[in-house]
């Protein structure tokens, strides 16, 4: 009898694990539509707001929710008060505090981290250009990673419904 118990929690675990995984690649989805949300709205603050960065962070950041607005408000504050370090060594600094929920490759954290690099002591031009860049990679990764997703999940769903009856069948 518990021996039969066992075995239906082990195999459902497993089950669950593999939902569990599928749940996290639309989290990813997620992460890269929301940075490509506020590349886009920093772009327009540059852009049409004729903003300067700080300005531009903290206007962003208000049309933002959750860490991405942290990250942007501490942003801001750093570079007002005029601390030490390039844009792209502060850009990292405050990505790391306050956006490590996001679920990105390690791809995608480069090129976030590049975009910091890309902005950092360039006129409004440049860092147009630079967002315009960022929205592009990050349309070509959405893009990909939508075409890719549902086998990606299916795939995900069926190995966790699999190695569970393994589990099970082994255990037996």
């Amino acid at each position: 009898m518990l021996k039969g118990i066992g075995l239906i929690l082990a195999a459902a675990a497993c089950a669950l694990w593999g939902f569990s995984e599928s749940r996290e690649l639309s989290r990813h989805l997620e992460s890269l539509q929301s940075l490509l949300q506020m590349a886009m709205l920093l772009k327009g603050e540059i852009r049409w707001g004729n903003a300067a960065l700080p300005e531009a962070f903290r206007e962003t950041a208000q049309k933002l929710p959750g860490p991405l607005a942290l990250f942007l408000r501490e942003l801001a504050e750093k570079m007002e008060k005029g601390e030490r370090g390039a844009l792209r060594e502060l850009f990292q600094e405050c990505a790391e505090q306050n956006i490590q929920g996001l679920r990105l490759s390690r791809e995608e954290w480069a090129d976030f981290y590049g975009l910091g690099g890309r902005l950092g002591g360039l006129d409004r031009e440049a860092q147009h250009r630079a967002l315009e860049f960022y929205e592009k990679e990050l349309e070509y990764h959405i893009e990909v990673f939508r075409r890719e997703m549902p086998q990606r999940k299916k795939t995900c769903e069926k190995t966790g419904v699999v190695c569970g009856i393994l589990l099970a069948v082994l255990l037996f």
